[in-house]
């Protein structure tokens, strides 16, 4: 296996968060009358492409002995929890979730997966103003921030 690098790490990173992206424009172009299945495993295709990437990178910023890469590995959690933020608060997404609400059919998995997502979705708060949107925003950057520092000292024995 080869040697991990910032730039690969950087790389794989990036073409996951691309796929992610291109699965949620593949939700929003389906038709209105794609059926329930098809909301669902496009919806549920979004996360699949930076799973992995998003989970492996919190160890590598603190178990990497490489330090270009445990650099990167935490300015990549930032990048990848952007995306999170912005897909939990993308009223698009949501509003074509939403549309099927009511509408549940025969298959349980499927109409609890929509069921948590439109949970998760409100949750987020999807459905507050823009000012409100922002404001969580910027709170959740904040978190991953001060996550990172918290593990940073942790790492280092400091205190801050």
């Amino acid at each position: 296996m080869p040697a991990l690098t910032p730039e690969t790490l950087r790389q794989q990173t990036h073409a996951a968060l691309a796929h992610a992206r291109q699965c949620r424009q593949e939700l929003l172009d389906l038709p209105e009358s794609a059926t329930q299945g098809e909301w669902v495993t496009a919806f549920d295709s979004i996360q699949h492409p930076f799973q992995h990437e998003a989970t492996s990178l919190g160890p590598l910023t603190s178990l990497h002995p490489d330090k270009a890469v445990r650099d990167e590995a935490e300015s990549l959690e930032q990048e990848v929890a952007e995306f999170q933020t912005e897909l939990s608060l993308d009223r698009d997404v949501y509003d074509r979730l939403v549309a099927l609400e009511g509408n549940e059919g025969d298959d349980a998995e499927e109409n609890r997966l929509l069921a948590h997502a439109l949970r998760d979705y409100r949750r987020s708060g999807v459905d507050k103003d823009e000012a409100q949107s922002e404001r969580i925003s910027r709170l959740k950057e904040e978190l991953v921030e001060i996550g990172q520092t918290f593990d940073r000292n942790i790492l280092s024995g400091g205190r801050s």
